[in-house]
């Protein structure tokens, strides 16, 4: 059953993540729920004040809740990136990418954002491959995130955000999960990191695209370092929760 849930990255410093592509038993439970919908009162998204493209997602989302526990619960018991091993990284990664996250009671402005950084919109951000034809892909990812708000842990949704973190990609013909990169930096686990080193892989995420762990740091990596350092040091923080770029830092920039 794990198998078909997750898969173990080839890496021997790799650890378990989700597949781009939802897995199969989650993909039919969403078209169930599309079809229930498109059953029931005539445009019931109207009542709610929200777009059909996110009353649908939302929906799909709920029906799907048990298919991405038992989801969360693999991620759980496989993944390197726990609070168990690493947990001041995990701790770091937090506070840099969405310090809110662990508000119990927590406004859903930030989610309904479908731009934001939140974590749980990350997580719903992986689900982009299925978002129906014609539909609004910014909808179709708030309407994701508030199903997964209200229907999952906070556990359950850091423990499937930590299963898929990767710096590059098959198009950037170069591929890492922050325990590769630790070891090619600085040739240890993560666990094992002091907190600065902690803090370059942090900062990385931000251009998980483009940030190779062989290249040299420079430009925008330590701009971005310098500023987490301070805004981590008390010394300055983020304009508002949609500052990823920590411009309220800039102050703090190193010398060109």
């Amino acid at each position: 059953m794990k198998n078909s849930l997750l898969h173990t990255r080839a890496n021997a410093d790799s650890f378990v993540g989700m597949p781009n592509v939802m897995p199969t038993h989650i993909a039919a439970i969403f078209a169930i729920a599309l079809s229930l919908v498109s059953c029931g009162p005539e445009k019931p998204w109207l009542d709610q004040g929200v777009s059909k493209t996110e009353y649908e997602a939302y929906e799909q989302t709920i029906e799907a809740a048990a298919s991405f526990s038992s989801l969360a619960q693999t991620a759980m018991e496989g993944n390197r990136l726990t609070q168990t091993d690493t947990p001041e990284f995990v701790e770091l990664l937090i506070a840099v990418e969405d310090p809110d996250f662990r508000k119990t009671s927590r406004s859903d402005t930030d989610i309904a954002n479908a731009k934001s950084g939140t974590i749980t919109q990350e997580v719903a951000r992986r689900y982009d491959n299925l978002l129906p034809e014609g539909a609004d892909l910014l909808e179709f990812r708030t309407g994701i995130a508030k199903g997964l708000a209200e229907s999952a842990t906070k556990e359950e949704i850091l423990a499937l955000y930590l299963s898929d973190l990767r710096y590059g990609g098959i198009e950037e013909a170069f591929f890492a999960t922050p325990a590769t990169a630790a070891r090619t930096l600085y040739d240890k686990p993560i666990r094992e990191l002091d907190r600065a080193q902690m803090i370059v892989l942090v900062a990385a995420l931000h251009y998980r695209k483009s940030w190779n762990p062989k290249a040299p740091l420079e430009g925008n990596m330590l701009r971005r370092i310098a500023r987490i350092e301070a805004m981590l040091g008390g010394k300055c923080s983020p304009l508002d929760s949609s500052d990823k770029v920590l411009s309220g830092c800039e102050e703090f920039d190193p010398a060109s």
